[in-house]
């Protein structure tokens, strides 16, 4: 794991944080993250185990198609897909104006915000009332980075899902939807999921693309998006591997302990129970308006 902040390496140990027991920090929205990976590299896991944390809220993919996207649009006011793209910064003060806990941040793929050149706009903040200045925010966004450093797995994990639709996280949440779709509640047990183009139709549209992608154009287009999370601001940086949170509980709890001081935050006295993280939302996830929204409950959007 790599730690910078202002160019220094930081290693993973004593942090001010600790003494102050409550990680809040510049009270809510203290810690602002986001998190660079991409499709296949435990991302989904990463994100349910940081929400676990009492002081985390962090969003999925919140510049995606997805119904958690949606629904994070909706809940801040912002129109759909292309008014967000249109105005970043815009979207940006409003999500960190939302913030309900000491430290919160969403997870970032590949090609969700093009071209590469509008990426660094998640770093500003558009003028407003309660707003901070146009330009750099004051308070940092965070960088963490979820590479999957066997880039030859995620390649064969990336196509595998792409062909059969099965993009379940876990070898459990695979096992699931292989058992939805033999008794027949497949769509259901999507919906809850809050998966799109699972459906049988829109998996064979999907499957001529992941075959017009080679494992080395694959690998090149790897490189290139972490590169760019590496340069896109200057900026607390922490870079950690997907194999540091699947390879043991041991490791896994030690990464995450980092992450959590990385944060800002006391670590938790379990930091890795997957075993707690929900394999399905349990609720409808398209009618439902709270659906995925739990911690966004009690808070208030500025100059929504």
């Amino acid at each position: 794991m790599v730690h910078r902040d202002g160019g220094e390496h930081l290693e993973a140990g004593h942090h001010p944080a600790d003494e102050a027991g409550d990680g809040t920090r510049g009270g809510k929205g203290g810690v602002r993250f986001v998190i660079f990976s991409r499709q296949r590299s435990a991302s989904t896991t990463f994100v349910g185990l940081l929400n676990l944390h009492p002081n985390v809220t962090c969003r999925w993919e919140s510049f995606s198609n997805s119904f958690t996207a949606s629904k994070m649009r909706n809940f801040l006011g912002i129109a759909n897909r292309s008014t967000q793209l249109d105005d970043i910064p815009q979207f940006m003060r409003r999500f960190w104006g939302a913030c309900p806990t000491s430290a919160c941040g969403f997870k970032l793929l590949n090609a969700q915000i093009r071209p590469n050149e509008r990426v660094p706009q998640i770093f500003q903040l558009a003028a407003g009332r309660h707003a901070d200045p146009p330009g750099p925010s004051e308070v940092p966004v965070r960088r963490l980075i979820l590479e999957r450093a066997n880039i030859n797995a995620e390649f064969q994990s990336w196509r595998r899902a792409t062909s059969t639709g099965n993009w379940g996280t876990s070898p459990e949440a695979q096992a699931r939807l292989v058992a939805a779709q033999r008794n027949g509640s497949r769509a259901m047990f999507h919906k809850r999921a809050g998966c799109r183009g699972c459906d049988l139709e829109a998996v064979a549209k999907s499957q001529a693309m992941a075959n017009s992608i080679g494992p080395a154009r694959f690998a090149f287009q790897h490189r290139a998006w972490f590169r760019l999370a590496y340069d896109v601001a200057e900026t607390p940086l922490m870079h950690l591997y997907s194999e540091n949170l699947t390879s043991s509980m041991v490791v896994c709890n030690k990464t995450m302990a980092a992450v959590y001081r990385f944060l800002q935050l006391p670590p938790l006295r379990e930091n890795c129970n997957i075993s707690s993280i929900p394999i399905e939302w349990p609720c409808d996830i398209e009618t439902d308006p709270h659906c995925s929204m739990e911690k966004y409950n009690n808070a208030s959007v500025h100059d929504r």
